[in-house]
């Protein structure tokens, strides 16, 4: 048996782009094999990371290997084309096979010593030798390597989102070299060069840093980021985070989604999988295994009302306003300034989001833009554009209206425009109002006066007192079909909750 020396003989995650396994040759879509020759070509990396590992590790004199042993130690790694199931027609036990396998990868992830990233793009670039560069062109290529690896093909999938995040030390194969995920990120700008800078090109290293970096998940890997001041625990930083990352990101089958969504907020992706049911369509089960991920939340922040719908045919069902997974706009860093408390019975909002919410009593047309005859010493008011489905007017009736102020403007006295939602009010008596959910909407303000002929519509709105009581329907898809209401729970019990 060989000597394992500790640098070495660690578990590592070899990680490949699905969509481009296949044309780089390291990929099996029908058995758990891979030529010998793409084999010997993964081994070599494999090594060139083992030896990156041990070089970058404190060696006591008395514990240094030679080289030697340091090539010959066994290396253990995980690759998915050898240790996930194939899936066969008619077989039942491999497609259970894979379930459970699926099920257990946060917890491969989060195990592995170190996990390598496969990208052909990122492979193909250039070395650059920046020992003897001067700082503009160490600068130069640091940007390079940045934008690189933001736009490469592993960053903009969703599986490979987990992996990052989850992983202990993360590694890609940059220019024939393995490279630390945290070198593409430590961009240091000399002062002089800042000073001289553009801006645009400073904002542009800012946005990339974004991109670039990997949602926190509640592990202590990773510092918090800047809505941990307007979150009241981890897992809503956790939530938030998760979500903004997971926007523009894609999957080869859909389905896998909510799995990636479970091991990414610690729940039990083997209660994802029960939620399907073969008399639904694919759509009907993502729906439900979408709310049921959010009906596991405690708070949710109210942004989310805010997102445009993504399919007309929801526009009866009381949860229309979930998409069915991540999208633009990004939920904003104070967004649970902001948020609604979740129920058995629907969805509570909070007093705060009251300071920029109105009744207002629609119009007698169809139209869908109008004016809140709202108006403050200046005379502005708000004008508001409904986006409603087709065939959905919301003729004679009381409205309940969300206005997305952004918390710094804390007013809506502020000069600003964005967007909202809409609900319509089904219930309201002294003190309290129940409503359910019409629409997203688009704001502006708006300083003309309209007479009593009016070059637009004024409608009458009165501001919503914060003591009153506001309940947003939302009973889920499972409760109405008769199913039982599954109620996610993390996989860790250690793990900290609301």
């Amino acid at each position: 048996m060989p000597r394992m020396w500790s640098a070495v003989a660690t578990l590592y995650l070899v990680r490949l782009i699905p969509c481009k396994v296949w044309a780089d040759g390291l990929g099996n879509p029908v058995a758990n094999a891979l030529p010998r020759c793409r084999f010997e070509k993964l081994y070599r990396k494999l090594r060139a990371l083992s030896n990156a590992v041990a070089a970058k590790r404190a060696w006591t004199a008395s514990s240094l290997p030679d080289d030697t042993q340091v090539e010959e130690a066994p290396i253990v790694f995980w690759m998915d084309v050898f240790c996930i199931p194939v899936a066969r027609a008619n077989s039942q036990r491999q497609t259970d096979l894979k379930q459970r396998a699926i099920a257990m990868m946060d917890l491969i992830y989060s195990c592995a010593d170190q996990v390598l990233v496969l990208d052909s793009e990122m492979e193909r670039v250039a070395a650059h030798d920046n020992d003897d560069a001067d700082e503009a062109s160490q600068l130069k290529s640091s940007m390079e390597a940045l934008a690189r690896f933001t736009t490469c093909s592993w960053m903009r999938r969703s599986w490979t989102l987990q992996e990052g995040a989850l992983a202990g030390k993360l590694w890609a194969y940059y220019s024939g070299t393995p490279t630390q995920h945290a070198q593409f990120n430590a961009f240091h700008l000399p002062a002089y060069l800042a000073d001289e800078a553009p801006p645009e090109i400073l904002a542009a290293v800012e946005e990339l840093q974004r991109q670039a970096s990997l949602p926190f998940v509640g592990r202590g890997g990773r510092d918090m980021s800047g809505a941990a001041m307007y979150c009241r625990s981890e897992r809503e930083v956790q939530f938030l985070e998760v979500w903004n990352s997971l926007i523009g990101r894609s999957t080869t089958q859909p389905e896998d989604f909510h799995c990636i969504v479970a091991n990414l907020l610690d729940y039990s992706v083997q209660e994802l999988f029960n939620l399907g049911r073969p008399e639904r369509s694919d759509d009907e089960n993502r729906c439900e295994r979408m709310k049921a991920i959010i009906l596991a939340q405690k708070r949710l922040p109210m942004q989310l009302f805010c997102l445009p719908r993504t399919k007309d045919h929801n526009s009866t069902n009381e949860m229309a306003w979930l998409p069915e997974r991540p999208i633009e706009p990004r939920l904003s860093e104070d967004a649970y300034e902001h948020s609604v408390r979740v129920s058995s019975d629907g969805f509570y909002v909070e007093s705060l989001c009251l300071r920029s919410s109105l009744f207002a009593w629609s119009p007698q047309t169809t139209g869908r833009v109008f004016c809140l005859n709202l108006r403050m010493r200046s005379g502005m008011h708000p004008r508001i554009s409904l986006e409603l489905p087709d065939g959905v007017s919301v003729d004679d009736s009381e409205l309940f209206i969300y206005l997305n102020v952004p918390t710094k403007a804390n007013s809506l006295r502020s000069d600003c425009n964005g967007n909202g939602a809409a609900f319509k009010v089904t219930e309201r008596q002294a003190g309290s109002a129940k409503v359910e959910y019409l629409c997203s909407l688009s704001f502006r303000h708006c300083w003309e006066i309209h007479d009593d002929e009016g070059t637009g519509i004024c409608v009458p709105a009165a501001v919503v007192n914060q003591n009153t009581s506001i309940m947003i329907s939302g009973k889920p898809l499972l409760k109405k079909r008769g199913l039982p209401k599954v109620r996610l729970v993390p996989s860790d019990e250690s793990y900290p909750s609301n």
